[in-house]
């Protein structure tokens, strides 16, 4: 188990996942068979910002956004399919940083918080278009069962994203707060 867990991850299929650090190195575990077995990441970051499990089952792990290229940080993403070894996407075909939520749309493109909000497609960082607000911190990204977007900031509302067009959400919506 990594030495300094920031959080949990349950897969659909009921499987454990603990992330964090160990040793200042990005780390997750797995709870298998009453035990936790733990992997290092020394070059992605010192930590791991969360996990996400794509609709195809693949977990992708997201690094903190505190980067050392002294430590030899490189950052990007690690990507476990099922039954296979975590493969490490550094930039630039994976974002340099990561943090904030993750959320996947139909069709299989992964899109993160932080600064702003970045899309993944499972081969590069692709710039996009997004409505005004989007440019602010973004907290949570989430996808619901239809493949629309969900992506809440820190002071302009929650954005929704059917895969063609944005609808912002706020308080004159019913929202308590924008933030």
């Amino acid at each position: 188990l990594p030495d300094d867990v920031s959080g949990l991850t349950i897969t659909r299929s009921g499987q454990m996942w603990a992330r964090g650090s160990q040793n200042g190195k990005a780390a997750i575990a797995q709870f298998v068979n009453g035990k936790w077995q733990t992997t290092v990441f020394p070059k992605l970051s010192p930590r791991v910002a969360g996990i996400y499990e794509a609709n195809d089952g693949t977990l992708w792990v997201q690094q903190s956004y505190i980067l050392n290229p002294r430590e030899g940080h490189l950052g990007g993403l690690i990507k476990i399919r099922p039954g296979q070894s975590p493969e490490h996407i550094p930039p630039p075909s994976a974002p340099l940083y990561m943090y904030g939520g993750m959320g996947e749309t139909a069709g299989g493109a992964l899109w993160w918080g932080g600064r702003g909000l970045r899309r993944f497609d499972g081969d590069a960082t692709v710039s996009l278009s997004v409505p005004e607000g989007l440019s602010e911190w973004v907290h949570d990204v989430y996808s619901d069962g239809a493949g629309h977007l969900w992506v809440g900031t820190r002071s302009e509302g929650v954005f929704q994203y059917d895969g063609n067009h944005w609808k912002r959400h706020g308080v004159e919506d019913g929202l308590a707060a924008n933030f």
